[in-house]
């Protein structure tokens, strides 16, 4: 047996085992673990060759009984589409082809999907998904969110602060420009976005302190007024606002530079806070931090964040291609519904998270750098109710 034949027999060996053993331990059973991945023909380039380069997970998004998962390395690209059927499972039903979808935002028959210098509008017919619209947008747009009629997206050129592009559709379902909003105190915004009805939330990691900030939009007709800019609550938290969140008048934000340090890598641990809208204002109500057992193994808590009206989901990363990555789920405990920990599931092989979506019960965690040879899958997480 050549060299050659060996590497691509070891590359199709822990390709197989990322698929099917993506777990090193669950705190479960209350948290109902799935995967999606490619068709064994995408992921195949033939016999005795390595798996195909997919990135399968770049971008997800979820809502209700839909998911969309990208595929930017597949020739050519495309967007998988998942349906969950009655029984509860996921069944890849349709592609979206030649789409890269660097960017997902999915909102009930209606979906966006950016890369480069476009965004292209999908809507859900009975032919399947068809492009009804393409939006020429700025270089590069770096976040993209959608709810209802209103969509926004974030482009940020080198050396300027970054500018917030709202987009609106109207009755006939064609998507047309709304005001673009820019931040005038020196922090790059758009580090991540989330919108929940009229409320928009921009984080800004390294804004002019180094620690971090988001802002809290408002929306009054059809322009945005800044309602309050929220800052790290401590002085030994950086990057606050690297990822964000929000559903209703709940906000979580992920801080994943957050003190102390790990004792195994050296990493900063990280955290996510939650605030809550009380009257006009929003106040922070929780601090999360990995308990004094995880720490020693997790690093940067916090890069991710979902949240439902169910439950938060907070991602720890890995560091590099010899650790593994957790996802924390937390779901609402008590009269004040602060949160209490409802399980972790780590990862196994490398996982290199690239994105993640929430929605209803259901959160998907994008894994696209998940073997040597970058194919991909999605970790799904599926919350059951406490008994």
């Amino acid at each position: 047996m050549d060299t050659m034949t060996k590497r691509c027999l070891c590359a199709l060996a822990l390709f197989s085992f990322a698929l099917r053993v993506p777990l090193a331990h669950a705190e479960l059973p209350r948290l109902n673990f799935f995967t999606l991945g490619p068709t064994a023909e995408e992921a195949s380039q033939g016999p005795g060759l390595p798996p195909a380069t997919l990135m399968f997970g770049f971008a997800v998004a979820v809502q209700g009984n839909t998911a969309l998962v990208s595929m930017p390395e597949a020739s050519p690209q495309r967007v998988a589409v998942f349906t969950r059927n009655e029984a509860g499972q996921w069944l890849r039903t349709d592609s979206i082809q030649n789409e890269a979808g660097s960017l997902l935002a999915l909102d009930g028959r209606y979906a966006l999907a950016a890369s480069d210098t476009v965004i292209a509008a999908y809507r859900h017919t009975a032919q399947g998904w068809i492009r009804t619209q393409t939006i020429d947008v700025p270089p590069v747009p770096t976040s993209l969110v959608m709810d209802g009629r209103t969509a926004v997206y974030v482009t940020t050129p080198p050396g300027q602060p970054g500018s917030v592009h709202v987009l609106y559709r109207d009755h006939r379902g064609r998507w047309v420009q709304g005001p673009t909003l820019t931040n005038r105190d020196g922090a790059v915004w758009g580090s991540s976005l989330a919108l929940s009805k009229n409320t928009l939330v921009v984080g800004a990691s390294s804004d002019a302190s180094g620690r971090g900030a988001a802002y809290i939009l408002r929306r009054i007709g059809w322009s945005w007024r800044e309602q309050q800019k929220l800052l790290a609550p401590e002085d030994d938290t950086q990057s606050f606002g690297a990822a964000v969140a929000v559903n209703g008048d709940r906000i979580a934000i992920g801080a994943p530079a957050t003190l102390p340090i790990n004792e195994n890598g050296g990493f900063a641990i990280g955290a996510a806070y939650v605030f809550d809208r009380k009257g006009r204002f929003w106040y922070e109500t929780q601090a999360l931090q990995p308990t004094p057992e995880e720490r020693a193994d997790t690093t940067s808590f916090g890069s991710f964040v979902g949240l439902t009206r169910s439950m938060l989901a907070v991602v720890a990363p890995a560091p590099d291609r010899f650790s593994s990555a957790e996802v924390f789920i937390y779901e609402p405990n008590g009269v004040r519904r602060t949160y209490a920990a409802k399980g972790m599931v780590v990862l196994n092989s490398f996982a290199g998270i690239m994105d993640l979506a929430a929605s209803g019960n259901t959160v998907l965690a994008g894994v696209p750098f998940d073997s040597p040879f970058s194919t991909g899958f999605v970790a799904g997480y599926e919350n059951v109710p406490t008994p």
